[in-house]
């Protein structure tokens, strides 16, 4: 299968575009994120060192064990390809000595996980732009919150905005908050840039003063000495990693607001107790609206869960609800009743049996539940009126459990 990679300027397209369509799949995320290193370097991928590969992979924080595996496969498996077609042989891709000196692959890509998923509500996030003195500063945590990315941002200009609807490269439309169009009016016409320690600026607490030139939305200041007047990648990730440093917060990335993002968007899906969870589709739409070109790793990040621990009171669902009106059918040789409940344990860890175990404890009492830690499989042994009942939640799909009744 070939996809249509029009309008992707990756750094060696040709090659990129070859290897994909070779292969069948789609690596459009991870290679448009890695030209931004090719072309600082100035080189192909395949020339990279482990170490310049291991750069890359820290600035792309992976969410998890399993991406962190996907993206160190791709890049190996290109470097692979491209040394193939050189005729070199495959001693000299660094990524193919990694269980020589890390003795597995995944123990040298596991390092690149982000450690934690700091997540922010969308009112912590005005609390953030409110203490950031430069709107230039503040735009960027906005813009990331509403689904739009760092390398995006490069192109911003006031010509990309018209009304609510911010016009991106490749004509991806995205719709922002009356308040994100404040702060893009605030910092366009933004003069001075204050430093990040009152020491490193003037007397008058100013670092320098933004580039006259105001066709840019994200503007450097007149210490930078370069004539162009377009910012980078690079640049406006050293503005995020300043301002985090200014707030005296720890661990957040670029990656994590754009996910704080996404539960924030999705509020009014979850508060529906008829859908506990996104669908394949709601979560394909949510994906595209933050230019992402897969789900991937989302329903682990964008679930019940995370959205009641940023919004539990706003969201006001009940788990007895949950349980209550989500009902499901299954096939299964050794079922007898099952219970009209199912919950989604894949993303969620052991929040769904979580529910399914308090459930229990308030209808059948503490003395009649207990957890079973067997070789049949159940989950909970339930004591009603003498006779023993035992209760497996049991995945079926990907992301979906159904908790099954046995007598």
């Amino acid at each position: 299968m070939n996809y249509d990679y029009s309008g992707y300027d990756f750094y060696n397209s040709v090659d990129k575009i070859s290897f994909m369509n070779e292969n069948s799949t789609d690596f459009r995320a991870i290679f448009k994120a890695v030209s931004r290193f090719e072309y600082n370097y100035g080189k192909d991928l395949s020339d990279f060192s482990i170490e310049e590969i291991g750069g890359f992979m820290k600035a792309y924080e992976p969410s998890t064990p399993g991406a962190a595996a996907t993206v160190r496969n791709c890049l190996k498996n290109y470097i692979n390809y491209i040394h193939a077609k050189q005729g070199k042989n495959k001693e000299e891709n660094p990524l193919n000595k990694l269980k020589e000196i890390f003795n597995t692959e995944r123990n040298w890509s596991d390092q690149f996980v982000a450690e934690s998923q700091i997540l922010i509500s969308h009112n912590k996030l005005i609390e953030i732009e409110n203490k950031l003195e430069n709107k230039q500063d503040a735009i960027i945590f906005r813009l990331l919150f509403e689904g739009i990315q760092i390398a995006e941002m490069v192109h911003l200009t006031k010509e990309s905005i018209s009304g609510n609807t911010i016009n991106i490269e490749n004509n991806r439309l995205v719709q922002v908050s009356d308040r994100c169009i404040e702060i893009i009016n605030e910092a366009l016409i933004e003069e001075e840039y204050k430093p990040l320690e009152k020491s490193l600026g003037s007397s008058k607490g100013i670092w320098g003063y933004l580039k006259e030139n105001k066709e840019y939305l994200i503007r450097k200041t007149d210490r930078v000495s370069t004539e162009n007047e377009r910012t980078s990648y690079m640049f406006i990730r050293s503005r995020i990693t300043d301002s985090l440093i200014r707030l005296k917060i720890k661990g957040m990335t670029s990656k994590n607001i754009m996910h704080s993002g996404m539960i924030y968007k999705s509020l009014p899906l979850f508060r529906d107790v008829n859908k506990p969870r996104l669908t394949q589709n709601e979560y394909s739409d949510l994906a595209k609206k933050f230019g992402y070109y897969t789900i991937g790793a989302l329903p682990y990040i964008v679930n019940i869960e995370n959205a009641k621990k940023l919004y539990g009171n706003e969201l006001n669902i009940d788990s007895k609800e949950i349980l209550r009106n989500s009902v499901k059918t299954g096939n299964d040789d050794t079922e007898k009743e099952m219970f009209p409940w199912w919950k989604f344990k894949e993303e969620n860890g052991e929040y769904g049996e979580l529910i399914v175990k308090n459930y229990l404890l308030n209808k059948y009492g503490k003395k009649n539940v207990r957890k079973m830690v067997d070789s049949a499989g159940f989950d909970f042994e339930v004591k009603t009126e003498n006779i023993k009942n035992c209760i497996e939640v049991k995945t079926i799909g990907k992301y979906s459990i159904y908790i099954y009744y046995y007598k």
